[in-house]
């Protein structure tokens, strides 16, 4: 089962969206590829949960379980309108 967005930021789940961007900022700054080669996954699921928690209407779906593209480890990508398939661990 993929984590929990929440999880992967490292914020509880009634963090307010400073705290999610700071988490997002801190984790984007030393999981980035030119950073750390190693951990280009890992990026793109912090990026992915960021995209998320980020988005006020999707944060509410996903809380309430009713996001089934977000329950069943997909999420659209609004900036290249595709389909991403999201392995979360």
């Amino acid at each position: 089962m993929p984590a929990s967005p929440y999880t992967t930021l490292g914020v509880e789940s009634d963090a307010s969206p400073e705290e999610i961007k700071f988490a997002y900022r801190k984790l984007a700054r030393s999981t980035h590829p030119d950073v750390n080669p190693n951990s280009a996954a890992r990026f793109r699921r912090v990026n992915a949960a960021y995209a998320l928690l980020s988005d006020a209407n999707r944060r509410v779906l996903f809380d309430r379980g009713t996001d089934l593209a977000v329950r069943k480890g997909w999420y659209r990508d609004t900036h290249c309108l595709v389909w991403t398939y999201l392995t979360w661990r």
